[in-house]
């Protein structure tokens, strides 16, 4: 009985210790973000740019498709709380944007593409 005790409170212990990692709803780092939102394809991230519009942290990343050399852009927020929100893929607003944002989206990516020529210079890294 002591032992089955001792693996549930482990357990549960477990869970506890883990509780950060189930809210992570994002990924937190950047090149994971990237490579999630090209899954399950491989890209070779070539260039990005950071840029605050309105007080929030955009970065539009200019990459590759390593299986035909494709080239392609991705667009993401960082959301303090969760991570980097994937809500611009190739051309497109991806589906998990809010459809009253949508709009909103399309005009960011404007500015971000004008912000961010994606040609070396200083800001990208």
């Amino acid at each position: 009985m002591r032992t089955v005790r001792l693996a549930l409170v482990l357990s549960l212990l477990g869970l506890v210790v883990a509780a950060p990692a189930f809210t992570a709803r994002y990924p937190r780092v950047l090149s994971d973000a990237i490579a999630k939102a090209y899954a399950p394809r491989k890209v070779h991230t070539n260039s990005f740019c950071y840029q605050h519009i309105h007080n929030r942290l955009y970065v539009l990343a200019d990459v590759n498709y390593v299986s035909n050399d494709k080239a392609g852009s991705v667009a993401f927020q960082w959301i303090e709380t969760n991570g980097w929100f994937a809500m611009w893929r190739d051309g497109k607003v991806l589906p998990a944007v809010p459809k009253s944002e949508r709009a909103h989206v399309r005009a960011l990516m404007k500015t971000l593409h004008r912000e961010c020529p994606m040609e070396p210079g200083p800001r990208y890294s």
